[in-house]
Order: C-alpha cells, then structure tokens, then sequence
C-alpha cells in the first residue's frame, strides 16, 4: 500500500477541544495553535481577553454567569487564528491502494480512521498528483461556524458529566433542609464538639470526606449544615460556608483520585497510594492556614443567611424549632451526605486496584455500577 503525501494536519488530539471546555479548564489559548506564524503571544492575550469579558458581563453588565461563559467560550474560538478549529478545513492525509480506494483521517476525537470507500467515493479523483480528497460528510466549516459549533460540543460534554451529579445533589441539599435532617446533624455535632468548634469540625471533617468526591458535588451535599449551623449558633454564615470551601479545594488541588493529582501521578510514574498518603498529609497544613484565614475574613465581613432558590429562611427558622422527637433518627440524617461519599470512594478505589478488575470482574463491576 502506497501512501501519499500528506500536507500540514491540523487535527491533533490535542486541539480536538471545544472553546468551552478550554475556557473552563483555563488552557484555551494553549489549543489555539497558531496559523501561519502567529504571534506566540496572542493565545495568552485570547486567555486574558476571554476572562476579562466574562468579569465584564458578570459585574458590569449583570448578565447571568452561564451566558457571561457562553460569550466568553465563542469569543475565544473566534479569537483563534484562522485554520487552527478543527473541522475548519477536511483532512488532506489519504493512502492509495492499488486494490482498494481508501482513506485515512483523524476523527474528533483525534484518532486514526482507515476505511474503503466502496459505495462512498471521494468527491476527488484520488491520483498521484491529486492526494486530498474530501469524504461524504466531512464538510468544511468557516471559521465563525465552528467556534459556535465547538462552543455547543463543549459545553454538551461537560454538562453531560457534571449536571446530573449537580442537581441529584441540589435535591438531596434541599431535603437535608427541609425535612430537619440537616438540623438533626448539627445539633449532635453541637453537643459533641460545642459551638466554638463548629467551624473547626466541619473544615477538617470537610478536608476527609472530600478526598473521593468533586468539589461542586461535595459544596452542595455539605451547605444544608453550614446553613442550619449559622441559624443554630447565631455566627457568621461567611465562617461555614469558608469550611466547607477550605477542606475540599485543597484535596482537589493535592490528593489522588481528583484528576489534576492523578494524572501527575501517572505523569511521574508514582505509586498512587503512596500519592494519597502522601497528599493527605501535605494536604494538612494548607487547611490550617486556611482555616486561619477564614476566620480571619469573618470576623470582618458579615455575609447574613438569604433566601434562595432551594430554601427560605423562615422556613428553615421553623424546622430548627421543632422538638427532637419529630426530627428523623441521626443515621438516617447523615446517610444522605455519607451514602454518596462512600459509593464514590468505593468506585474510586477500586478503579485504581487493577487486581480487583481481573481478579473479580463481577465485584467490580457492582462497585463500577454504585458509584
């Protein structure tokens, strides 16, 4: 099989990311390749640009922060040079074969396709002086049509794995509170640890529980407490709420299995239990400090508990009025909050013991289904 030469591709892996997701994981101008020779600079002023608009609408304009993000993700892809969005031009990279017409592209996902054109030719010739041919379907989209395009593809992708896990917790928060479960928590935590280290209990409890579960899941299983701690102590509900932050951006940042830590460990090659062991540990003196802070900020700016979306004040005010007879038991209180970590935190380890996948695949695969 002869194969033909093949001009520049301008679909690696790599730059197979939307402008929303490249927005939101801060990277966007590091997938903006250049075309042409472009200033090396001009990524970083998209990146700086794109954040810029997004404080703009947010804080000037008063637009909704899911629009300020939408506008923010199509500025950056038309922003990027010319030719550099894939699907902005098809592939020129083909083989020949004598026998056989085929072709060979990446797809979008950035991998390597060989297939026969039987029923399906090239809308070119396929010759020895003509090796770019363009397949049925893969059409050429402009500059302007794809940074929309991608923009809807990213955002698809990343709602697909984060707004199911976002809302089941948002209702899980909103039963903790309305039911006086979360009531319920607090005031055993109360009676066991006392107000004064109300604070201090939730950030470090925070800091371990958090370890198997992303930041955004974890923040709303955990607020209904910080709520019903702030109503029940009388303190600042800026305190609690900095707990619960504090604990579980630190173990996003530093402990494996949260993605940032575990890729590096791969990165490295390093044993990823002694990752976990060892992030934990680091993981301490960062939420110290933080903690301090914390306090810090909330003896100087007052944040008062407000009515939400989820959940009123008065009606909070009144589930904390009820006697301890009518709440539910105490298990059946914290089950909702400890039932997801711990599905997770199965799901978790047992993805990082290969012996268990080819050892017991059915086991696994429960413990796959759970979390």
């Amino acid at each position: 099989m002869n194969v033909a030469p093949a001009a520049t591709n301008w679909f690696s892996p790599r730059q197979h990311l939307s402008p929303t997701t490249c927005l939101m994981t801060g990277f966007t101008p590091l997938f903006a390749v250049a075309a042409g020779g472009s200033a090396v600079w001009w990524p970083f002023a998209i990146l700086a640009l794109c954040i810029a608009l997004i404080i703009v609408l947010i804080t000037v304009v008063r637009l909704h922060a899911f629009v300020a993000l939408i506008l923010a993700a199509i500025t950056a892809g038309l922003l990027a040079p010319i030719g550099s969005l894939p699907g902005e031009r098809p592939s020129t990279s083909s083989i020949r074969d004598p026998n056989q017409p085929m072709a060979a592209w990446q797809d979008s996902a950035g991998t390597l396709r060989i297939e026969a054109l039987e029923g399906a030719p090239p809308v070119g010739a396929l010759t020895a002086t003509n090796t770019a041919i363009t397949l049925p379907g893969q059409k050429t989209s402009s500059h302007w049509v794809q940074a929309v395009e991608l923009t809807a593809e990213g955002f698809g992708s990343t709602a697909g794995k984060v707004a199911i896990v976002i809302a089941l917790a948002s209702i899980i928060s909103m039963c903790l509170m309305e039911s006086g479960a979360a009531d319920k928590v607090v005031r055993r935590f109360l009676a066991v640890f006392g107000e004064k280290r109300a604070g201090g209990v939730i950030c470090f409890s925070g800091y371990l529980l958090s370890i198997p579960i992303f930041f955004d899941t974890f923040f709303m299983l955990l607020l209904p407490l910080g709520q019903a701690l702030a109503l029940r102590t009388g303190q600042n509900y800026l305190l609690f709420v900095l707990a619960i932050c504090t604990g579980a951006s630190v173990t996003h940042s530093l402990i494996a299995p949260h993605p940032g830590p575990l890729a590096m460990s791969e990165l490295l090659n390093v044993d990823l239990g002694l990752t976990i062991w060892v992030g934990t540990l680091v993981g301490l003196i960062p939420v110290a400090v933080s903690w301090q802070v914390a306090k810090w900020l909330s003896r100087r700016l007052v944040i008062p508990l407000r009515d939400s979306s989820i959940s009123k004040v008065a009606d909070v005010r009144a589930v904390m009025d009820k006697p301890e007879s009518e709440l539910p038991g105490f298990l059946a209180s914290i089950a909702p909050v400890i039932a997801p970590i711990l599905l997770i935190s199965l799901a978790s380890t047992a993805a990082a013991l290969d012996g268990l996948r080819t050892g017991s695949p059915g086991l696994y695969t429960a413990i796959e289904f759970a979390g």
